[in-house]
């Protein structure tokens, strides 16, 4: 980008009057108004042959005497004059010249300048608008990857929600199977220890009755005995009456006959 370097301002158009340079000692002084060129200034360009100057009239019926020495000088001066003049409107036009080419290069500058400043307030602008579209784009990339991390985090919960409900209707089915599974293994149990019940009652029974039998055999075993001692007892009681009855006399016999007694 180029730099804004200052502008040197045109330099004023030199329209005035050149002083005359001092008279050299042994010469008249110049006329008014004629102007000596400057010693600096680069010699001028041949003008172009001028005039002569007229000769002063003379007095009517005298001859024209021959061009003085003053004459002679004051028209060299005269000729230095028009060539310092010549010279004067060459350098000037060159002057106008070097003007208006400065003034087209100032305002050639200018416009560089003014072309620098419009490209570098548009090279900004093309670096907000870079920076703004920098900015847009990553917040646009910021979003989506928001919503892209947010859709797959959906899709995560939506697969884990499946995977849940899998489960659970997995272990549903697992629990259902267990629930019948103990109820038949439950109804089993029920109908062995119903069956086992009935066969012990069964059983129970068959012992209550065998007992019961075997105790009344044994009530009657038990009856008979007593009646088979009872009958015993009286018939040694009709033994022992008998024999007292035989031998009345002699009672250590009898009781030798009946030791239990």
């Amino acid at each position: 980008m180029a730099e804004n370097y200052p502008v040197p301002p045109p330099p004023p158009s030199s329209h005035k009057p050149v002083p005359p340079p001092p008279p050299r000692l042994g010469t008249p002084p110049a006329a008014p108004g004629q102007m000596a060129a400057p010693a600096t200034l680069n010699k001028p360009s041949p003008a172009p042959n001028a005039a002569p100057a007229p000769r002063p009239a003379g007095m009517p019926g005298m001859a024209m005497p021959g061009p003085s020495a003053l004459e002679q000088r004051m028209q060299e001066m005269e000729k230095r004059f028009q060539e310092q003049e010549a010279s004067k409107k060459s350098l000037e036009a060159q002057l106008s010249e070097l003007g208006s080419q400065l003034k087209d290069e100032h305002e050639k500058v200018i416009l560089q300048n003014l072309k620098a400043k419009e490209e570098e307030a548009l090279s900004s602008k093309v670096e907000q608008q870079i920076r703004e579209m920098q900015d847009k784009l990553r917040r646009e990339k910021h979003e989506q990857e928001i919503l892209d991390s947010r859709a797959k985090a959906e899709n995560q919960l939506k697969d884990l929600e499946r995977r849940l409900a899998e489960e659970r209707e997995s272990w549903m089915t697992a629990l259902k199977n267990q629930l019948k599974e103990r109820e038949i293994i439950e109804q089993d149990v029920e109908k062995n220890l119903a069956r086992r019940l009935r066969e012990t009652e069964e059983r129970f029974e068959d012992e209550k009755n065998q007992w019961t039998t075997a105790t009344r055999q044994k009530d009657e075993e038990i009856l008979q005995m007593r009646r088979q001692i009872q009958l015993d007892a009286e018939r040694l009681k009709e033994l022992v009456e008998e024999k007292r009855r035989a031998t009345p006399g002699d009672p250590t016999e009898c009781r030798r006959t009946t030791p239990g007694l």
